[in-house]
């Protein structure tokens, strides 16, 4: 194998395995070096949402919505607490993303709900994300990138402040430009504490279905390079455990360690998960009737390990502690109940009362969850599950860059040969996720970018004069 590269990718996720596609299609020679034996990253693992507004498929089903809608809502959720232009690129180039991907074989569903906004805005890929990266891994592969295997990348070629290449074990493969995208620190509990501490509310609960080489990398690199290093305490972290099928029907409502509803049950994940970590413990109950409960383990093995008191409980995510030690608790009444899990039994009985009146009156007067969601928690015996934000998902602590994927240095700067995608950068999330979705799309967008830029370096240093 040659050891100079027009440009070298860091990483071969959905960013990286974007990024390399589009700096091949430019004309360069590119390498895509990935420390697994596997391509895929954490994107394999997702659902395979692409995010986007103002797309073809939107139109073609009578939804009416833009990027500038998608602006909106995106700075709203963020509390306005996240970098316009990224947002702004992220929401302007979304649609060229998708249609990208849909020239490079990737074929998506019609749109549906993934935000909480009410519009349809998620395009699921068919096979979900291990379907995305198999296709565009197939793209990469035929469009010439040479893929290195098990070649986790020790540092970066410096040379007069530009980068031009990376180190791998004893070897140098030098390069015009170099795309960083080898994910977050989902994985690294060091990292966690140090950059991304709300994402451990959830105590000795708290795991990660990340990909396992999601150990921080980039950051190691993005140092080395001089880079801004930003967005800390962003990212995703999800609630476990789910009883599935009561999850998927809102046939529950959450209450706190108090036995107080404090939200709309319907809400979407990443709010969810924003809002229990507001509450005393960091932790709520999942509170639902003997009706709800048939509605659960209605068409599954109750021999199933994920089972307790015939639940079936998706545990996916967190720790081994979470499954041996949440509190899952039946009683014939709402005080024997409360008194399992360490509820005030008046205030338990108060938030019943008051909810199931709002059920008979079709309307949820306190949170206003929509009434095809509503259904009264009566029937004895009743049931509350432990719940508490503890699957690490994402990170977004990272590297800062322009909408170009340059990046950037804490002057503003930005690198020559240094460029970053996906879970690598910094300041591409707010402090609340946006969307199912919005990650996959951001690496599209942002990875596009990279590996288009950085073969126009390549170019640029090949047309560069000599010197006699």
């Amino acid at each position: 194998m040659q050891n100079d590269f027009d440009v070298i990718v860091v990483g071969g996720g959905i960013a990286g395995l974007t990024a390399a596609v589009a700096a091949r299609e430019a004309g360069a020679t590119v390498a895509l070096l990935e420390a697994r034996e596997v391509l895929g990253g954490s994107a394999a693992l997702s659902g395979g949402e692409i995010y986007a507004a103002g797309t073809p498929e939107q139109k073609r089903a009578g939804i009416k919505d833009s990027p500038d809608d998608l602006y909106d809502y995106y700075r709203t959720i963020s509390q306005f607490r996240v970098e316009p232009r990224m947002v702004r690129a992220f929401a302007d180039n979304a649609v060229q993303a998708l249609e990208w991907a849909h020239a490079h074989g990737v074929k998506t569903d019609p749109p549906g709900v993934v935000d909480m906004s009410g519009v349809f805005r998620g395009h699921h890929v068919f096979g979900g994300g291990a379907g995305l990266i198999e296709t565009l891994a197939a793209c990469a592969r035929t469009a010439g990138v040479e893929i290195v295997f098990k070649s986790r990348v020790d540092g970066l070629v410096l040379e007069e402040g530009c980068v031009r290449g990376v180190r791998q074990g004893g070897d140098v493969y030098r390069s015009s430009a170099v795309v960083v995208a080898c994910g977050g620190f989902a994985q690294n509990p060091e990292l966690l504490q140090r950059h991304y501490p709300d994402a451990l509310a959830g105590g000795d609960w708290v795991g990660s279905h990340a990909a396992p080489m999601c150990q921080g990398d980039a950051l190691t690199l993005g140092a080395q390079a001089g880079a801004d290093l930003t967005g800390e305490n962003r990212g995703l972290v999800t609630v476990r455990p789910r009883p599935m099928k009561i999850f998927e029907s809102k046939k529950y409502i959450f209450v706190n360690q108090r036995g107080q509803r404090f939200m709309d049950e319907s809400s979407y994940y990443s709010v969810i998960a924003h809002g229990i970590r507001k509450q005393p413990g960091s932790l709520a109950f999942y509170v639902f009737d003997e009706d709800a409960r048939i509605l659960n383990t209605s068409d599954y093995d109750s021999a199933s390990p994920f089972n307790r008191l015939d639940l079936q409980l998706d545990w996916i995510g967190a720790s081994k502690k979470a499954v041996a030690t949440g509190r899952i608790a039946r009683g014939d009444t709402l005080a024997e109940l409360a008194v399992q899990v360490g509820m005030d039994p008046d205030v338990i009985e108060g938030t019943l009362d008051f909810f199931n009146v709002d059920v008979e009156r079709g309307k949820d007067s306190r949170f206003f969850k929509p009434s095809h969601y509503l259904a009264p928690v009566k029937r004895a015996p009743f049931y509350a599950v432990e719940a508490r934000p503890c699957a690490v998902v994402l990170t977004g602590y990272g590297m800062r860059i322009d909408p170009g994927a340059h990046v950037l240095t804490p002057a503003g700067k930005s690198i020559p040969g240094l460029y970053a995608a996906g879970e690598a950068v910094g300041n591409h999330y707010g402090e609340v996720y946006v969307a199912s979705g919005s990650s996959i799309c951001g690496g599209l967008v942002f990875g596009r970018f990279a590996g288009q830029n950085a073969a126009a370096d390549a170019r640029l240093e090949t047309a560069a004069p000599t010197l006699a």
